[in-house]
Order: C-alpha cells, then sequence, then structure tokens
C-alpha cells in the first residue's frame, strides 16, 4: 500500500490505485444521489468510509478527503 503525507492533515495517508479509485468514486456518487437534508455526513458516505477503510486500514472521517487519495493523481505510473 502507498502512502503519501497529505497536506492539510499533515499524516501520512493510504493512497488508492485505480481500482480502488474507481469503486470509491462510485460510492462517492452514489452517496450524493441518496443523500437527503439534514442527514450527517457519516451516515450518507458510511459506505465509502468503511470501503476505505477496508482497502487501506485506515480510519477517514471525511469522505472528501479520499477523492484525493488516489495514486494517479501524484505519479506518471498507471496505478
Amino acid at each position: 500500500m502507498n502512502k503519501l503525507r497529505c497536506w492539510s492533515s499533515k499524516m501520512e495517508t493510504p493512497i488508492l490505485d485505480l481500482e480502488d479509485y474507481s469503486y470509491a468514486y462510485k460510492l462517492y456518487g452514489e452517496a450524493i444521489q441518496r443523500r437527503d437534508f439534514g442527514m450527517t455526513i457519516e451516515k450518507s458516505f458510511k459506505t465509502k468510509l468503511n470501503y476505505y477503510k477496508e482497502v487501506t486500514g485506515f480510519e477517514e472521517t471525511e469522505p472528501n478527503s479520499i477523492m484525493h487519495y488516489r495514486i494517479g493523481q501524484y505519479t506518471a505510473c498507471k496505478n
């Protein structure tokens, strides 16, 4: 598992390969579509946050941050 130092949290965080990121992106879109007014972020994005933890072992609490944890965004490799 590759890690990257996050500029905002100042922590090393696991980054997703293309396949894992594609699935996380799909879960993100589904959460946005089903989100109701008054729903907490935790409840809305529970599936996505759980997936990220399952894949990386890292418990992220901010679903938007995961959208930045993609290896292809930071390297020239085809991961």
